[in-house]
């Protein structure tokens, strides 16, 4: 059976547990890791830990919390990008705020101002991403685009072809 890129993840990041633990050199573990990010099956991605002892599950605990709280696994996804691309960005700027007024003589702290105001901004939006229900497939839109006839009797518009 063919795999992804999250079981290739998975397997390398045993490996480095597994190399972190002693159990593997550094060639080994460097050979090992190619080779499982270049992996197209999952017996190839075996035969790179059949020798080693299997690892213990740990429990993850944002998946923990999450199923506790009710939160589903999509919510957790759309914080987790609401963080990176938001707060990051915001973050990253007001660094650059603070650099560039230390850099201009370092006078009056301005970089207040497009910190705050954009701040204000951020944490409305997480606000929304953090109280934002999950979607239910049933709440989803019905509308699903078909696929176009096979016999071309209906328009090549993609609106016309959900219609009978």
């Amino acid at each position: 059976m063919r795999v992804g890129d999250s079981e290739r993840d998975e397997t390398a990041t045993q490996l480095s547990e597994h190399f972190a633990a002693g159990r593997l050199d550094h060639s080994e573990f460097a050979e090992r890791t190619e080779r499982a990010l270049s992996a197209r099956t999952r017996g190839d991605l075996d035969i790179l830990l059949n020798d080693l002892p299997v690892l213990p599950v740990a429990v993850q605990p944002s998946a923990t919390l999450a199923a506790t709280a009710g939160i589903t696994p999509s919510q957790l996804s759309e914080r987790a990008e609401w963080r990176r691309s938001t707060l990051t960005t915001w973050a990253v700027f007001a660094v650059f705020f603070v650099i560039l007024w230390a850099v201009t003589g370092a006078g009056y702290f301005w970089p207040v101002f497009p910190i705050l105001g954009w701040g204000i901004g951020v944490a409305v939006s997480g606000i929304q991403a953090y109280s934002r229900p999950a979607t239910l497939p049933s709440e989803q839109d019905d509308r699903t685009m078909l696929p176009p006839p096979d016999d071309d009797r209906r328009g090549t518009n993609p609106g016309d072809w959900n219609r009978p």
